[in-house]
């Protein structure tokens, strides 16, 4: 059963990548570039949608209903979504009009493709670092992660399927997460192993890090309209503001 999942997951990650990596139609019209591998608009589209279902647990205890990211200029479908999660007066319409729900879908869209966009190029950072050191994380890695995941933190393959389906993540989202976990520690442990070789402790750390983003910083570039800090384009390291779980949280209150 469990080789039979894992076996299915790695197929579905290889049709995801397959997928967002691209850069041909319209969907698939490049959002931004780390070194060689181009981020297309399918793949940070469904990235976001990631996002908002985890900030929408995260901030209500709930799971996303389907439709709060959408696309400008009038966000017509959040702001239907969106007139259902508001609280009602006694005439049973929402506390907030049209147009202050329009300017928080404005709001919440910006702030959760930035997001998104930053979370997908960091994990690039990690994975072209890892190629460029002939050191990426292996499928087989991934598997095995994936595995002592499932019956450690789930405990069961229908437990996991749960938390899938309540964050609106798929099971190669999953896969692109513990990617990015295998990768992240080894360049931690790079990192911390350089700087003891210098002979110095948190600040040669950070001068490291820092300098290691700078050059991945100059690699990636991201189309205009399109920020995160990770872009050697942004004027900024600063989110956009507000977080998208703040304007959940105001749309759940009722508050503009």
């Amino acid at each position: 059963m469990v080789r039979l999942l894992v076996r299915s997951i790695a197929l579905a990650t290889i049709a995801t990548l397959a997928l967002g990596l691209s850069a041909c139609g319209d969907s698939h019209m490049t959002v931004a570039i780390v070194g060689r591998t181009k981020v297309s608009q399918a793949m940070l589209d469904h990235w976001m949608t990631t996002v908002i279902g985890g900030d929408y647990r995260a901030a209500l205890g709930r799971t996303a209903p389907v439709g709060l990211v959408s696309d400008p200029p009038n966000y017509t479908r959040c702001v239907s979504v969106a007139e259902g999660i508001v609280p009602k007066i006694n005439s049973g319409k929402p506390t907030l009009s049209k147009a202050q729900l329009r300017l928080m879908c404005r709001q919440l869209n910006a702030a959760v493709r930035e997001q998104a966009l930053s979370y997908v190029l960091a994990v690039l950072w990690r994975a072209e670092e890892g190629v460029e050191l002939g050191a990426p994380a292996t499928e087989s890695e991934i598997s095995a992660k994936l595995r002592e995941l499932i019956y450690t933190q789930y405990h069961t393959p229908a437990g996991f399927r749960r938390m899938l389906a309540q964050e609106r993540r798929t099971v190669a989202d999953e896969r692109f997460l513990l990617e990015r976990n295998i990768l992240e520690g080894r360049f931690l442990g790079r990192m911390k192993a350089r700087a003891a070789k210098l002979g110095g402790g948190q600040q040669t750390f950070a001068k490291l890090v820092f300098a290691n983003n700078a050059k991945w910083t100059a690699k990636t570039s991201c189309s205009r309209g399109y920020r995160a800090w990770e872009c050697k384009e942004a004027a900024s390291s600063h989110e956009a503001s507000p977080a998208g779980a703040i304007v959940l949280e105001r749309l759940s209150r009722g508050e503009a």
